[in-house]
């Protein structure tokens, strides 16, 4: 009994970094080229300790979004996606963002989906303490 509560506290404490996912709709628009800026904040975190959020890349509207490639930047920030070039409607791909940071303090850094007409980016924001 005393082993199972024990396991039950490292589950709750493992799952309490996750963040929810953040998933961005893209419907193809012909002719439409404005980027997209959107931001996202992983709060105060410990310096060595990691967190992590999961942005999911959905493919809307009646045509195909072709995928150019997928970009990570910034101090302490880390991640890893399973975007293929092309997505289908109805399809979704998804990039894991890391952050893991190594110094107290602000940081700063973007996430950028790189489409063939357009560029999304999650400006990310974080803090790190002792």
């Amino acid at each position: 009994m005393k082993s199972l509560l024990v396991i039950m506290m490292l589950l709750v404490s493992a799952v309490s970094f996750a963040e929810p996912v953040q998933t961005l709709s893209v419907t193809p628009v012909p002719g439409d080229s404005r980027d997209e800026y959107l931001h996202y904040n992983f709060g105060t975190s410990f310096v060595h300790s990691t967190k992590f959020v999961d942005f999911q890349l959905r493919a809307e509207g009646p045509e195909p979004t072709q995928i150019r490639g997928v970009a990570l930047y910034g101090n302490g920030f880390w991640g890893e996606t399973n975007c293929p070039p092309t997505l289908f409607p109805g399809q979704f791909c998804t990039a894991r963002v890391y952050f893991r940071p190594s110094f107290t303090g602000h940081h700063h850094g973007d996430l950028i989906f790189h489409l063939y007409n357009k560029n999304i980016y999650v400006r990310l924001f974080a803090n790190a303490i002792r």
